[in-house]
């Protein structure tokens, strides 16, 4: 699964952890993140039938 920053922290928020605590191996010792995350899915176009 690729990682999300987006969803990590609600996630880990509805369970009252930290992104840290919750995806341990996704961060250094510092709380640094060692691993890529996926960028959000934004539409570049114009969605037809709106008023």
């Amino acid at each position: 699964m690729t990682p999300n920053a987006h969803l990590e922290p609600v996630v880990a928020g509805a369970l009252d952890l930290t992104v840290q605590q919750l995806f341990p191996e996704r961060f250094d010792r510092t709380g640094n993140r060692v691993c890529r995350t996926r960028a959000p899915q934004r539409s570049t176009q114009n969605p037809t039938g709106n008023a």
